[in-house]
Order: structure tokens, then sequence, then C-alpha cells
């Protein structure tokens, strides 16, 4: 895992907006808990990436998982926008 984090954080020095680099720290905050760390890789990812399907699913669970109503309504409304409905625990 260490490992792994070494490899996103170098990708990030060489390319900041490298989206994969960042959902990769994300879901390794995600599954750690590290809501702190998750936060910032969101919201990096949330303007880099705004309507990917990965970056709008992460970004929603993380705002209901932490209570954040505003963002989990911003991130509705986008998924609104793309006619998908997110229902949580469910893929796609």
């Amino acid at each position: 895992l260490e490992e792994i984090q070494t490899l996103a954080r170098e990708q990030l020095g060489a390319n900041p907006r490298c989206v994969s680099a960042r959902i990769i720290l994300a879901q390794i905050y995600q599954g750690t808990g590290n809501m702190e760390a998750l936060r910032y890789q969101i919201s990096q990812l949330l303007e880099i990436a705004p309507y990917r399907t990965e970056v709008l699913r992460m970004g929603i669970e993380y705002a209901n998982r932490v209570g954040d109503v505003d963002l989990f309504n911003q991130l509705q409304r986008r998924f609104g926008e793309l006619g998908w409905v997110y229902v949580p625990g469910k893929e796609g």
C-alpha cells in the first residue's frame, strides 16, 4: 500500500492534474478512513474531472459519510444533469 501511495504521489509531482493518481489516493484514504486527506483529493478531483463517473460516485459517498449536505446536493444535481440517479451502495 505504501508503494502504491509513493508511486501516486510521484506521479502527482510530475503532473498535479493526474486523475488516476488522485483517484488511487482517494481510494486509499477512503479505505483507511483518513477523511481530511480524502476531502482534499475529492476537492481536487471535482475541480479536475467534475463529471467523471468515479469522481462523482466517490464525492457523493464522501459527502454522505461526513454529512456534507451542500456537497451532496451539488453532486446530486450533477448526477441529474447527466440523467443518472445515485442509489447508495449501488454501482452505475
